[in-house]
């Protein structure tokens, strides 16, 4: 079974996102913070897909510059570790996912998120 990542800290949006990631299959693993983040690491080294958000509350757990959103830290991070997982941003910031270097994100959702579109995605990469 294919393992499906959903970085999201708003609950409700995580909850949703979590339910059409089981309804399309996946093993989902839920991130709803920085910390969570770090403690799932192999779960994302090994995951299939993953839904970041751009906008999160770091918790203090990473140190930011330059006006950086919590999801470009997180996002560099996995391409570190995982370089070919398809990430998606699901993001309220669009501006931010066109200044991110092409072939590090493989699509954008914004936000507000329309679920038929994220039925779209989670289809496109099951």
């Amino acid at each position: 079974m294919k393992t499906l990542i959903v970085v999201e800290d708003d609950p409700f949006l995580l909850e949703d996102l979590v339910f059409y990631g089981e309804q399309a299959g996946y093993n989902v693993v839920e991130i709803e913070s920085v910390a969570r983040y770090f403690d799932e690491i192999e779960k994302v080294k090994a995951s299939s897909l993953i839904l970041l958000d751009l906008s999160m509350d770091s918790g203090g757990n990473i140190e930011l510059s330059n006006n950086q959103l919590v999801g470009e830290v997180l996002l560099q991070n996995i391409r570190d570790i995982n370089e070919d997982v398809p990430i998606v941003v699901v993001s309220a910031y669009p501006e931010r996912f066109r200044k991110i270097k092409e072939g590090v994100v493989t699509k954008c959702v914004n936000k507000p998120v329309h679920f038929e579109e994220i039925e779209r995605v989670l289809r496109e990469f099951s």
